[in-house]
């Protein structure tokens, strides 16, 4: 199905196995304008409007999109976004780009499972249009509220968050990360600066981390970078050959990462 409407109110949203195409006459400039189904585009901006009343947004099976939002001239905000779950879309290449990225202040739960062609969540800066660029891009990427992230079977995954002076992730609660076979960092470092001393970076909610089946991954924690997780209650490193990131207690029983 192809839907293209007004939902100014809407706060729910999922979508499942969607395949007809379907079109209203609706009149939608000026307003927001939702295209959902087999199609390239799930959200394509109109007018100067945002997706700013949206709170849980479900998308699953959708086999042919590969681009959720289409802001290249309009910014898209999602400033009450709280729950965002996306399985099996196989040919997504990408969630957000920056500018989306910086608009999800209130994410809290974040799903992705079985999206194969997904390389990165958040496009580099370098894959952003000048179109869509602004003041608001030398702002640090940062998710203040999210607390609860499960990645999982994504085969062309590389990396899942940028890292730099912010912390990205204040308030994590918990990391799944499971069977992502080219999946090489967790964290990967906004500019490839070379750290000149060790720089010591605290996620002190961080109660559960799942490492699992990633042949490729190499480091959690970006070189250069002590992590500490005082409030770890539970650890899972399992089927990573190439991980250097070690892991140690220490005598107030904090847990702490380092990469060699």
């Amino acid at each position: 199905m192809t839907f293209i409407g007004n939902f100014v109110c809407m706060q729910e949203l999922s979508l499942h196995n969607v395949g007809i195409i379907w079109k209203t006459d609706l009149p939608v400039l000026n307003e927001d304008c939702i295209v959902v189904g087999n199609h390239e585009k799930v959200f394509q901006v109109q007018g100067g409007y945002s997706f700013s009343r949206i709170k849980d947004l479900c998308l699953m099976n959708l086999f042919e999109v590969q681009i959720i939002w289409n802001d290249f001239t309009q910014v898209v905000t999602l400033e009450n976004l709280t729950t965002l779950k996306l399985e099996d879309c196989k040919k997504l290449r990408y969630i957000f780009s920056p500018t989306t990225a910086r608009s999800l202040s209130h994410l809290e739960y974040l799903f992705i499972k079985g999206c194969e062609e997904i390389e990165r969540l958040i496009l580099a800066k370098d894959q952003v249009s000048s179109s869509s660029s602004s003041n608001a891009s030398l702002r640090p990427i940062s998710f203040p509220n999210l607390t609860d992230i499960t990645v999982k079977n994504c085969g062309n995954l590389k990396s899942l968050f940028p890292f730099g002076s912010v912390p990205v992730l204040p308030k994590l609660e918990s990391l799944i990360v499971e069977r992502n076979s080219k999946l090489e960092q967790v964290f990967e470092l906004e500019d490839a600066v070379e750290v000149a001393a060790e720089e010591e970076m605290k996620f002190d909610k961080l109660g559960e981390l799942s490492l699992e089946g990633l042949s490729s991954l190499i480091h959690f924690s970006p070189k250069g970078y002590h992590f500490v997780l005082p409030a770890l209650i539970e650890l899972t490193v399992r089927d990573c050959p190439q991980l250097t990131t070690g892991f140690s207690i220490d005598s107030q029983k904090f847990m702490h990462c380092k990469t060699k």
